[in-house]
C-alpha cells in the first residue's frame, strides 16, 4: 500500500506524572481522580504510547484526520 502522510491526535487523560501540588505527590487528586473514570486508574504515559505506536502501523492505515481521546472512560 502507498504510504500517504497521516493527521492524529492522541489526547489523554489525566496522568499521575504530571498532577503534583507543589512538586510533590498529590493522593487525594489521584484517588479523585481513579474515581472519576471507568478503568479505575490514573493514566500513565505508557497508556498514549501504545495507541501512538499503533497509528505508526499499517493496521492504523485508514485512521487519519481524527482525535482518539484515551482518558480511561473518564469523559464518558
Amino acid at each position: 500500500m502507498e504510504s500517504k502522510n497521516k493527521i492524529a491526535l492522541v489526547t489523554g487523560g489525566r496522568h499521575r506524572h504530571r498532577r503534583r501540588r507543589r512538586g510533590r505527590p498529590n493522593p487525594q487528586l489521584n484517588a479523585s481522580m481513579k474515581a472519576m473514570t471507568m478503568l479505575g486508574r490514573v493514566g500513565v504515559a505508557e497508556d498514549i504510547g501504545g495507541i501512538v505506536a499503533f497509528l505508526c502501523t499499517e493496521d492504523a492505515c485508514w485512521i487519519t484526520a481524527q482525535r482518539i481521546e484515551a482518558s480511561g472512560g473518564m469523559n464518558l
